[in-house]
C-alpha cells in the first residue's frame, strides 16, 4: 500500500510540474503575440483596454488615456515600468 501511495504522489507531482511548465510556455507565447493593457489593472475603476502588437505606440496610447481620462501625466518610462510589473518584458514592449 505504501508503494502505491508513493507512486501516486510522484505521478501527481510530475503532472503538477508539467501543468506549471505548460502554463509558463503559454504565457510566453501569449506575451509575444499581443500586448493586452486594461486600465483597471493599473488601479483605475475604468473599462478602457488596448490590445495589439507589442509596440511603443500602444504604450503611448495608454499614457494618453491616463492623461486625458484620469488627469495623471506619467512619464513614458513610468508607464513602461507599470507594464513590466504586470509581467511583460522590456524587449517585448519596445518591439
Amino acid at each position: 500500500m505504501e508503494v502505491l501511495v508513493e507512486s501516486i504522489s510522484e505521478l501527481g507531482q510530475q503532472n503538477i510540474e508539467k501543468l506549471a511548465y505548460d502554463f509558463y510556455i503559454l504565457q510566453i507565447v501569449d506575451s509575444l503575440m499581443a500586448l493586452k493593457l486594461r486600465c483597471e489593472e493599473y488601479g483605475f475603476e475604468c473599462d478602457f483596454s488596448l490590445e495589439g502588437e507589442e509596440s511603443i505606440g500602444l504604450i503611448e496610447k495608454l499614457k494618453t488615456h491616463f492623461e486625458e481620462e484620469h488627469g495623471i501625466e506619467y512619464p513614458i518610462d513610468a508607464v513602461i515600468q507599470m507594464i513590466q510589473n504586470r509581467g511583460y518584458s522590456l524587449d517585448s514592449i519596445k518591439k
